[in-house]
């Protein structure tokens, strides 16, 4: 086996997981969306009666 390899765990002749090698990921970037998303003024705002009854609240 070398690095890097995937290795298959068979039970009998069924493969039934697959071992693949880590990827890290991206670092994120800070701010990336700063000034494309914007947050509606009544965002916190309480729920509408018949919308908090849907989610049981």
């Amino acid at each position: 086996m070398a690095l890097g390899e995937q290795v298959v765990f068979l039970r009998g002749a069924e493969p039934v997981a697959l071992l693949v090698p880590y990827r890290a990921r991206k670092k994120r970037q800070f701010g990336r969306f700063k000034g494309r998303l914007r947050i509606g003024e009544d965002f916190d705002a309480p729920l509408p009666l018949g919308m908090a009854q849907a989610f049981g609240l």
